[in-house]
């Protein structure tokens, strides 16, 4: 034992820890000074937790107080022994201290986990303070309710004592405590007559055994059959007369016992009414019996004479019918000037007015497809087959290329009747031309599910073609006049735009550039160029004087320092785009990717990323500017794909409209598309710099070219699957 404790107090072999501080005073006592104020503190901590203890008692694990004192106390000693192995190198002891430390500091940790649930489960000062709250609440409430009950009861005394009915209760022995004064007026007893006195005295003898059986079954079994429910009953007044009545009758239960309550009304003169109107009832359906056969004879001649007169005006409906359906449709198509709303009313006129038309749809031209635009009585799946008509299919093409109406009586026999056609169960039609400007734009097709239907009805529906085709060209002619006005009014507004925006993006580039150059001319460089400087002169005249940890150091310096150096110079680029003039030019996009990619892509043949460039479109642009696009692009496609075993880079691009739209796609790394809006904003980076190094300017960058060229730049990406980010440039001659 003494052995083992002359080790662990013994030096040997060992040096003070000052060394390490290469004795420099300075150094030495600010360590010395430091650990001896955390340790006197970590001294002077148990000493208010035992005081505090002492002091609240009725704590519940203060156990746990002195758990902690010690655990800081061991603490203290810890830093103690740093004090003392500057001088002292007893590090077996210091280490022995430092193992008390860790033993006292789980044993603490392990006690408090234990705990936890029951110190959780002390209530608060705020939940006690709560739950006295809610104990005076509730006081106040049982107060607040006893006051109701006691007005409540007067309340119920008022109403009883003014009712006109009588109200009568009575206890489990079937005796009178309360008779109101409108049982006094309809029974003819005084209440003090009554009170104490058994209920029987109110009902004829016969009903007696009845009323006790009924009592005594509901008091042993609680079955009540009149209890909760209005009945009719007997009752006899105390001049022994009888009278029927109207019982309502409930009952509680209190500590004292069963109590009953009854409502009862006279209805000696309703009764007296149901017998008069019962009599007149039977008065009355005589009566009806007897006006019901006159009425049958007046209606069996009025038929004759209205079966007469729907033979008239059938005869009459025939001769005026094409005049009345012509100005119907024409009325119709020409209640509006909109194209789509004058289709729609031909065919609604048309389905309602012309006979055995089940269905009709009008179809216009749109470059190479026939287009419905107003239908009736067509389904959704005819529609969505026959919707849209490719050139030169059925017969609706047939009636626009030959310019004629078409009538076909059997469609069975019809070979120009498509397969959605014969699905619908068409058995005839008749398709007729729209025409506007000596050309035909359409066709009406008006389809009957029964052979030989339309026939007698050639002549008029002619007439309303006609009608229909001056509708549609005012509606065209008025379509047309109307988009030009919206043309005009959409330049000048998109001048307007353009001016103001333009304007607004000046300015702001202007301020940007002023208060940027000033800071990174004035503010920036020259401390970055001393740092990088003075950081090569310690790595180069004094390496052999610097341990290796010294020079990683320096060389961490260094890099930090070039880093913010190209940092500044993105900015800087960032800041010159404003004011850069866009010198326009033809570009071949597909060889110009093939340069960057050659420029960027790294040397080490370890890494072989394989490019694959598709037909791209010639662009109109700064060339210099749409370089440094597809360098950056490039770049951070090589940069973020380059832990795959293959790296795959892909360049497309297409025409879509006025622009033209490119895109540059790899395999990498990706990313979440949550936070996609932050790709292109400056410094916003979605990968730390140990992962994937960059300054965060590289997208900026390629959003401000893009959009000082009027296009648009966007990305799209998966985490583990890579991104593609696309941008557009403007047709030719698009850039202003």
């Amino acid at each position: 034992m003494n052995e083992i404790l002359a080790s662990i107090l013994s030096s040997d072999k060992f040096i003070p820890h000052g060394h390490c501080y290469l004795w420099k005073p300075g150094l030495v006592w600010f360590h010395v000074i430091t650990d001896s104020l955390v340790a006197l503190s970590y001294f002077t901590i148990p000493f208010t937790i035992i005081y505090f203890v002492h002091k609240r008692k009725d704590i519940p694990f203060n156990w746990m107080f002195m758990a902690f004192a010690i655990f800081i106390v061991a603490c203290g000693t810890t830093h103690l022994m740093a004090v003392w192995t500057v001088w002292n190198p007893s590090y077996w002891l210091s280490g022995a201290v430092k193992a008390v430390t860790a033993i006292a500091s789980v044993i603490t940790a392990i006690l408090l986990v234990r705990i936890m649930p029951d110190a959780l489960a002390i209530p608060s000062p705020q939940e006690l303070a709560t739950a006295n709250n809610k104990l005076q609440e509730e006081i106040t409430e049982r107060k607040r309710t006893e006051e109701s009950l006691r007005a409540s009861e007067e309340k119920f005394r008022a109403v009883a004592e003014t009712a006109n009915d009588a109200i009568v209760t009575a206890d489990s022995g079937g005796n009178v405590i309360y008779f109101n004064k409108g049982a006094e007026l309809i029974f003819g007893y005084s209440r003090n007559e009554l009170l104490g006195k058994p209920l029987t005295l109110l009902m004829p003898e016969r009903f007696h055994d009845a009323h006790k059986h009924g009592l005594k079954r509901f008091l042993s079994t609680g079955e009540a059959r009149v209890i909760g429910k209005t009945i009719e009953l007997v009752g006899k007044r105390n001049d022994g007369s009888e009278f029927p009545v109207e019982l309502s009758l409930a009952s509680w239960k209190t500590d004292d016992g069963t109590f009953f309550s009854g409502i009862l009304r006279d209805v000696t003169e309703r009764k007296v009414a149901e017998e008069a109107l019962q009599k007149a009832q039977v008065e009355l359906e005589k009566r009806v019996r007897e006006r019901t056969a006159e009425l049958e004879t007046e209606i069996a001649e009025r038929t004759r004479v209205e079966d007469a007169l729907k033979e008239n005006l059938v005869l009459l409906s025939k001769k005026n019918r094409h005049e009345a359906v012509i100005r119907t449709v024409t009325q119709s198509v020409h209640q509006s000037i909109d194209l789509q709303d004058v289709l729609e009313n031909a065919v609604e006129a048309m389905i309602t007015n012309i006979d055995k038309a089940d269905n009709i749809g009008i179809y216009l031209v749109e470059g190479q497809e026939a287009v419905l635009k107003a239908h009736k009585g067509l389904t959704d799946w005819y529609i969505e087959q026959a919707g849209r008509i490719p050139y030169p299919k059925g017969l609706t093409w047939k009636t626009i290329m030959e310019g004629k109406s078409r009538y076909c009586p059997d469609g069975d026999k019809d070979e120009f009747i498509g397969p959605a056609g014969k699905e619908l169960g068409i058995k005839s039609y008749l398709s007729l031309p729209i025409n506007f400007d000596e050309k035909t734009i359409g066709a009406i097709n008006i389809n009957s599910f029964t052979k030989g239907a339309l026939e007698e009805e050639l002549g008029l529906i002619e007439t309303v073609r006609k009608q229909i085709e001056i509708a549609v060209k005012n509606a065209k002619q008025t379509e047309a006049l109307r988009q030009s006005e919206e043309e005009i009014r959409k330049i000048n507004e998109e001048l307007e735009k353009r001016v103001i925006e333009r304007t607004r993006q000046l300015e702001v580039v202007n301020q940007e550039l002023e208060a940027f150059s000033y800071s990174v001319s004035h503010d920036l460089r020259a401390p970055l160029r001393a740092i990088d400087g003075f950081s090569r002169i310690l790595f180069e005249d004094f390496s052999d004087k610097i341990d290796d940890e010294g020079r990683r150091l320096l060389s961490v310096i260094r890099k930090n320092t070039q880093n913010m150096g190209q940092l500044i110079d993105d900015l800087l680029s960032f800041s010159r785009l404003g004011r850069q003039e866009i010198k326009l030019s033809e570009i071949n996009m597909s060889e110009l990717a093939r340069i960057i990619f050659e420029e960027v892509k790294p040397n080490d043949p370890a890494q072989n990323p394989k490019l694959e460039i598709h037909s791209l479109p010639l662009a109109y642009g700064d060339r210099a500017m749409i370089k440094q696009v597809f360098a950056n692009l490039l770049s951070n496609a090589l940069k973020f794909s380059r832990k795959k075993e293959e790296s795959i880079i892909e360049v497309g691009g297409r025409i879509e409209g006025k622009e033209n739209l490119y895109y540059v796609k790899d395999n990498g790394v990706g990313f979440d598309m949550n936070y996609v809006d932050k790709l292109f904003g400056v410094f916003q980076r979605l990968h730390s710099q140990g992962e994937f190094e960059g300054t965060g300017v590289g997208l900026a960058l390629v959003k401000r070219i893009i959009h000082r060229h009027g296009g648009r730049v966007w990305a799209e990406g998966k985490v583990g699957e890579g991104a593609t980010f696309y941008f557009t440039l403007p047709g030719e001659g698009g850039i202003s």
